[in-house]
């Protein structure tokens, strides 16, 4: 069942990167619990520094399938919820804006570009995008729950209704949780002074990390089951 289920996840790229994701964090995690002259210590941070390096490469082809999904969901006219479509449309906006960013921190800081200021200001405007899209996401999840909660009241003598909205309940929990983990990560990369930038520990990380990725696999699992229900 595992080995059927990992090889779903590895064959696709969104899966790929939720195990890579994972192996990465979990190395940063341990890496960050010994000394740093230790050989295993060492020998972790270059695992999860490489595997780090390959999501950053790999998301260099996310900027088409992005726009293509920006403009089906366009303003937003199919959500109900005004709400809703207005955390859309920027959530899209916001991510749009990340991948170029990123992708000329990278390439300045591989010479295949020259920059004068150099690529730290281009990493920095990424990071602010990351946390404005993730703070965006913990909104919307947190707006569902709400909606949904709403929704319940409503639907008194409907079990079978009642069940679906307690289920999608428990999904918006779970991507706000993730979503806060991925906060409390994100927000070290801004400057020192602002909030807790800088002041994250190497093990601290590598656990938010460890653990939202966790949960991206879990729901990822339950989203190939039900398929596979369905089918």
């Amino acid at each position: 069942m595992m080995t059927r289920v990992l090889s779903e996840m590895l064959s696709s790229s969104s899966g790929r990167d939720k195990i890579v994701r994972t192996i990465s964090y979990a190395s940063l995690c341990l890496s960050g619990l010994g000394s740093e002259d230790r050989s295993w210590v060492k020998k972790l941070e270059i695992v999860s520094t490489q595997l780090n390096q390959f999501r950053t490469v790999s998301r260099l082809f996310d900027d088409l399938a992005m726009l293509k999904y920006s403009i089906s969901y366009g303003l937003g006219r199919e959500e109900k919820d005004k709400i809703l479509r207005i955390l859309g449309i920027m959530s899209n906006i916001v991510d749009q804006l990340y991948y170029p960013l990123e992708h000329i921190a990278w390439a300045s800081d591989n010479k295949l570009i020259s920059l004068k200021s150099g690529s730290d200001s281009w990493w920095l405007a990424s990071t602010v995008c990351w946390c404005i899209s993730l703070y965006l996401q913990l909104l919307r999840s947190l707006r569902l729950f709400s909606n949904a909660q709403k929704a319940l009241k409503n639907c008194q003598g409907d079990a079978q209704r009642a069940a679906a909205l307690r289920a999608n309940q428990r999904s918006y929990l779970l991507i706000a949780t993730q979503v806060t983990l991925d906060l409390g990560h994100a927000v070290h990369w801004l400057p020192e002074g602002f909030l807790w930038g800088g002041k994250v520990s190497t093990w601290k990380r590598g656990v938010l990390g460890t653990l939202s990725s966790l949960i991206g696999i879990y729901m990822a699992v339950k989203l190939l089951s039900k398929n596979k229900q369905c089918d």
